[in-house]
Formats: structure tokens, C-alpha cells, sequence
């Protein structure tokens, strides 16, 4: 297990340059409501497996359906520092999601809408992808990133034969520690307006209590006993979440195992999930590379630990533009008009780091 160095952050902002510019893998993450930003630098441009390599490091999972590799980034470098004490307020004013794509996207839902009436399923999750010019310094964003999601997981990730990526989730997908697993579920979604407090509609709940469902049956599955929490509403920038947390005592074996099983939850997906699966592959029309894959380290703060979230709010960034990735649950029902304007709301997560 590697020992982080202590670094000030103009120091690290330097080491993450220098890295950038020799071209080698790169991680730069914190976790949500902490101050602590981790750095992992690899000293050669190699393309690590996972799960063959999965200790001492940082895991970056695809979508199922995807072609890109799942890769292990090896600590051979580990540096800790503050982050950067500039804390900014969400505006939404900054950024108004372009519309583009929308009328594909609406004709998309139709189809699904008329497979979830129709026939055997039940859900699925259903994204587009937004392309903006992206003129910020990349390490700039990220500080905006920072600044801006305190209760996110935030991320930088750098790997030559793999891309670049950034983003700010609100979702774990599991945590492990101590003999004792954590996770979540983390499905309904409105827009927040001001401080006033959100209003769930049966859609939402239906959609919440299937992932809720999900997990303690893939819990139950490989022999552990969930203890749910109570469901709750759960605030992400400019957005609503319902949460349900969830844990259980499994040994490590079990829970690696249940990583797997999980992903992709019915929240990324849908249900059930190899029909979901092959409608996703079907209509959407992009590959999801990364996003709706996870995303965390393993065996940095304890040899048998480790801390997977799902990326969402992400984008992808290359030839000076960043593709947004967003999307949503879509039950039978689901309004396309409404269906339509939460992807808006989601996409500006990423939106408002471009436009600063």
C-alpha cells in the first residue's frame, strides 16, 4: 500500500503539468465533502487491466456495452494536498444548455415508451451527448470543478492510450472497509429551484424503489443481509436526488464480487438489465465509453479497501472540445417533453466549469 507524500498545492498543480506534458497517467480526485485532494501519477504510458490489477491504485470501469478497456492506474507517484481554498456558488445563469440533438433524443423516448408499454421492460436509462468547445486550461477546470461540487466525488483522469476525462458524481456505487460494505440508491431527479424543497412524483418514486430493490437483491444473492436507511432527498448542484443508503457485512472476496454484479444498476441501465442492454445499444447512437461506467481508488487507504463511484456529470475531453454525457430514467410513465428538459438540467453540471 503506498504512503502519499504531502505536497502544497502550487507543488502538485506543477507535477500535474509536468505529467500532462511527458505524457504518462494521471489522477487527480477528492472525495465528497472532504478538502483532500489525492494524486496518482504512473511512470509509464502503459495500459494496466482491471481487474488483473487492483490494489494500490485507481479503477476506471466502461459501460458494458462500450469497446474502451477497463484500466488500473498504478500509484507509482502519490501525493495528497489541500484544495485550493475557493469555494464558488452554483449560478445557473452561467450556462444554458444548447439544443441540440433534441429532437432525436424526443423521438428516441417515443420508441422507449412504446417498448416499456408494450412489452417486458421495465426501465431504462437513456443519454445523449452535448459537444462544446472547450478553451479553459484543463487544470483550471478542474479547480473550477473543486470549487463549485464540495459534496461530489471530483475527478481528473489522464491516460494517453485511454483519453481524458473530468467529472463531479453524486453517486457511489460501493464502498468497502472493515468487513463492511456501503452503497446507495440514487435514482429520482428534479430540478432544484431556489431553496424550495422537491416534489416527488410516482414516476420518481417507482424509479427509486427499483434500484433500491436491486441492490438487496444482488446483496442477497451472494449471501449478505442489506440493512436499508431511510430514503431522503439529496441535493447535487443544481439538482434533486432521491437517496437510500444501504450496507452489510460481506468479506472482501464477497464484496469485489458484488462490484461486479452491480454495475450497471438499473439507475445507468434499467431493468431488466440484458434487455436494457441491448435497447441502449440499439437506439442511443454514441458509444458511452466511460460514462455510466465507475470510477475510485482500491488499496490506497487500506490494503483491503476501496471506494467505486459511477460516473455521471462527466465529460469526455479531446481535439479542444468536451463532450457532455447526460441522460435518464425512462419508465412507461415517462413525458418526453419532461424526460427531455432533465438532461438540460443535468448537462449543466459540466456547462458552468466551461464557462468560467
Amino acid at each position: 500500500m503506498p504512503s502519499p507524500k504531502p505536497k502544497k498545492y502550487p507543488e502538485l498543480r506543477k507535477l500535474v503539468a509536468a505529467q500532462l506534458t511527458a505524457e504518462l497517467p494521471l489522477v487527480l480526485y477528492r472525495k465528497p465533502g472532504e478538502n483532500t485532494v489525492h494524486a496518482l501519477m504512473q511512470d509509464s504510458p502503459e495500459l494496466l487491466d482491471f481487474p488483473e490489477n487492483r490494489s494500490g491504485g485507481f479503477v476506471f470501469v466502461p459501460f458494458p456495452a462500450s469497446d474502451s478497456p477497463a484500466v488500473f492506474t498504478r500509484a507509482d507517484r502519490y501525493y495528497v494536498s489541500n484544495a485550493p481554498d475557493n469555494s464558488i456558488p452554483v449560478d445557473l445563469s452561467e450556462a444554458e444548455p444548447q439544443n441540440g440533438g433534441r429532437q432525436r433524443h424526443l423521438q428516441m423516448l417515443q420508441t422507449a415508451l412504446l417498448s416499456l408499454r408494450t412489452g417486458s421492460l421495465e426501465k431504462v436509462v437513456l443519454g445523449r451527448a452535448l459537444s462544446v468547445p472547450m478553451q479553459a486550461d484543463l487544470t483550471d477546470s478542474y479547480e473550477t470543478l473543486l470549487a463549485k461540487y464540495s459534496q461530489a466525488f471530483c475527478y481528473l483522469w489522464y491516460h494517453p492510450l485511454a483519453g481524458t476525462w473530468m467529472g463531479a458524481s453524486p453517486e457511489l456505487l460501493l464502498a468497502y472497509a472493515d468487513g463492511e460494505i456501503k452503497t446507495s440508491a440514487l435514482a429520482g431527479t428534479c430540478a432544484a429551484e431556489g431553496g424550495a424543497e422537491p416534489v416527488w412524483t410516482a414516476k420518481e418514486k417507482r424509479e427509486q424503489q427499483i434500484v433500491t430493490d436491486y441492490i438487496t437483491n444482488r446483496i442477497r444473492h451472494i449471501g449478505g443481509t442489506p440493512v436499508v436507511g431511510k430514503t431522503t432527498d439529496f441535493r447535487a448542484g443544481n439538482l434533486w436526488h432521491l437517496y437510500t443508503p444501504i450496507k452489510a457485512e460481506l468479506s472482501e472476496a464477497y464484496a469485489f464480487e458484488l462490484l461486479s454484479a452491480l454495475h450497471p444498476t438499473p439507475a445507468v441501465c434499467g431493468i431488466p438489465k440484458g434487455e436494457a442492454l441491448r435497447f441502449i445499444t440499439k437506439h442511443e447512437g454514441f458509444d458511452r465509453q466511460y460514462y455510466t461506467g465507475y470510477l475510485g481508488d482500491i488499496g490506497l487507504e487500506k490494503s483491503d479497501a476501496f471506494q467505486c463511484y459511477v460516473n455521471l456529470r462527466c465529460m469526455q475531453i479531446r481535439d479542444g472540445k468536451a463532450q457532455i454525457y447526460v441522460g435518464g430514467g425512462i419508465t412507461s410513465e415517462s413525458r418526453p417533453e419532461d424526460e427531455y428538459e432533465e438532461t438540460r438540467a443535468k448537462s449543466r453540471t459540466m456547462l458552468t466549469i466551461l464557462k468560467n
